[in-house]
């Protein structure tokens, strides 16, 4: 096995980490910043990288393929890919449920003020299912979450459509792990789902292609890009055009589009030495960290701190370029302390999670 970034999880890991912090501040970025495109044309660029949300998604769906691989990958222990897939759905169901309780208790103190928030924006409110039905809310949290399209009536979190594709996708990726060792070409057999998901279900394609990009760097391919001086300006080059390019794209992107870029900026920023740095950097694992308590937190605040902002500045003082930006400044301030107070909460469940996960699988 080369010697690569593949074993060495930390470094390998930092990164990956690194580039879904930042994909989850574009997606802040889109609900928190793109929101107000409609009274500042200046900002209605949804193609745009950094207000791409639906672009981010994506990112983390390549992600999530690349990391829920990479430790079978660098040991080839079938183990660890049991123990993933014991701990996958109460992993992504625990925070889901606190996102959920967030809305319902922000519903029922009346601190929902997007209703009278959107029309002075110029947007449509977010509707789904009652907002004061607790059990409605769990049976949401722990079922419907992983059924319902971001469309159906019954939605009660609408930003969390995404979870899913994050189930599936992982179910995907596990039951590739377990056929591995019978495939005698893995390259070829991901780059065939690869094309049947884009032809068939693009939003997973994702999942493959995280996978692939992981073989890759286990072949040394990544490696041998970051030595390769020529590489390095080519990576920068694209990654430049690219960027540039996201915003004259059409509106809305398709979906294998969304992909096929997805795919081109993680595989360009895993043998970019210096994106590399920067994703490894402290800030980077900082966001990395809480990306997932940011994904599924920002909904609370945006029908309750910034829209109660949005209607209070613009009674007292009116919307404008200054008032506006302080409201996004205070609204993601409030996300990352929210995130972060999750993350803490979170993190001895998912201590326990590991513990319990080890003793009925018996490992020792």
């Amino acid at each position: 096995m080369a010697n690569d970034a593949a074993v060495q999880p930390g470094k390998r890991l930092s990164a990956i980490d690194g580039i879904r912090g930042w994909a989850a501040c574009i997606v802040l970025m889109q609900h928190f910043v793109a929101i107000y495109a409609r009274l500042y044309p200046a900002l209605d660029h949804p193609t745009f990288l950094l207000l791409n949300g639906a672009l981010a998604v994506q990112i983390f769906f390549v992600l999530s393929g690349d990391a829920l691989s990479a430790a079978y990958f660098s040991s080839g222990n079938r183990r660890q890919v049991d123990r993933l897939l014991a701990k996958r759905y109460p992993r992504l169901t625990f925070p889901i449920l606190i996102a959920c309780l967030a809305v319902y208790v922000v519903n029922i103190l009346g601190l929902n003020f997007h209703a009278a928030a959107a029309p002075l924006i110029q947007r449509t409110g977010w509707t789904g299912a009652p907002a004061d039905d607790f059990v409605g809310m769990l049976f949401y949290s722990f079922l419907l979450v992983y059924q319902l399209p971001p469309t159906s009536p019954d939605v009660y979190h609408p930003f969390l459509w995404t979870m899913r594709f994050e189930l599936l996708g992982s179910l995907g990726v596990f039951a590739f792990l377990y056929m591995l060792p019978r495939l005698p070409k893995p390259v070829l057999w991901l780059a065939v789902c690869v094309g049947l998901m884009l032809l068939i279900a693009p939003d997973f394609a994702g999942f493959p292609i995280g996978m692939l990009l992981g073989l890759l760097r286990r072949q040394g391919l990544f490696e041998r890009l970051l030595k390769s001086d020529t590489a390095q300006i080519v990576s920068w080059v694209l990654v430049a055009f690219l960027t540039l390019l996201t915003g004259f794209l059409p509106q809305p992107m398709p979906v294998q589009l969304l992909v096929a870029f997805a795919a081109a900026f993680v595989g360009l920023f895993y043998h970019n030495a210096l994106c590399l740095r920067f994703f490894r950097n402290g800030l980077s694992r900082f966001l990395g960290d809480l990306s997932f308590p940011i994904y599924v937190m920002h909904y609370a605040i945006l029908i309750s701190l910034t829209s109660f902002a949005i209607v209070w500045v613009e009674r007292q003082l009116g919307l404008s370029s200054l008032t506006v930006t302080g409201i996004v400044c205070v609204s993601l301030g409030a996300c990352l302390l929210v995130a972060w107070i999750v993350r803490h909460i979170e993190k001895p469940y998912l201590r326990l999670l590991d513990i319990s996960v080890k003793y009925i699988l018996k490992d020792k």
